[in-house]
């Protein structure tokens, strides 16, 4: 066998019947898209949540019903759910299926929410990746209704290319998103503060969801005043912009 593949023992064996998996058990059965979404968030932010947050969160942000319906539609979906009724303790598995059956949703209303969404100029495929977890998670966490309300972030997403680069956001001392280093920042949305607060530790760098206005902006990276600099001490540490005196 000198001919053989040398890594083909590693490759992953999906479930028959399955073309992209990213392991064999059937709920492993995804597509390109959901698959490459699962492994980013897995490795940004630990997900999917085997456990019941205190906020009552699970899987991959999805909110655990607060209406006692029967049958639970979760449960429905993807089983029943190891102590549900307290906190929930779904199986890595048990995510998988949930989002599956999620996927049509989110992208649908993806689409609705960001249409012709094109990202950053210059963004990689991987940076694209990265924004659009971001929103999906978003999406999952908030619901389409919310997220819908945030006029600013939404016309941000939905810019052209080039605008992306005047962009920026920070959670320390009186958070906000600037869209130009010219306009005064804009608050957050309450929920969403609330999230990226909890979420992001009150620091701005590494925060992943901040990655949507940060990860190709350009607005530290020249001298500028105040109180833009005072934004990029926050944002990008040591760049141009905040060592300006």
């Amino acid at each position: 066998m000198a001919n053989a593949n040398p890594t083909s023992a590693c490759i992953s064996i999906c479930f028959p019947g399955c073309s992209n998996c990213i392991g064999p058990d059937e709920s492993e059965c995804m597509s390109v898209e959901q698959a490459d979404f699962v492994k980013y968030v897995a490795t940004a932010y630990s997900l999917p949540l085997l456990i019941e947050s205190a906020s009552h969160f699970f899987c991959f942000f999805e909110p655990k019903p607060t209406l006692d319906c029967t049958p639970d539609p979760i449960e429905t979906l993807i089983g029943p759910i190891t102590d549900y009724a307290t906190v929930a303790k779904p199986t890595k598995h048990q995510c998988y299926n949930l989002l599956t059956a999620q996927w049509p949703f989110l992208t649908h209303w993806f689409d609705q929410l960001f249409p012709n969404f094109v990202g950053p100029q210059g963004a990689t495929v991987d940076e694209l990746l990265k924004i659009r977890s971001v929103l999906y998670l978003w999406i999952l966490r908030f619901g389409p209704s919310e997220v819908n309300s945030w006029t600013d972030i939404k016309n941000m997403v939905k810019a052209q290319a080039s605008e992306w680069a005047n962009y920026m956001a920070w959670i320390e001392t009186t958070p906000g998103i600037s869209l130009q280093s010219s306009i005064p920042p804009t608050p957050f949305p309450a929920d969403l503060l609330a999230w990226l607060s909890a979420s992001c530790s009150g620091v701005t760098v590494g925060c992943k969801d901040l990655d949507v206005f940060n990860l190709k902006s350009i607005v530290c990276d020249a001298a500028c005043a105040a109180p833009v600099n005072g934004y990029c001490l926050h944002v990008k540490p040591g760049s141009a912009c905040a060592t300006s005196p």
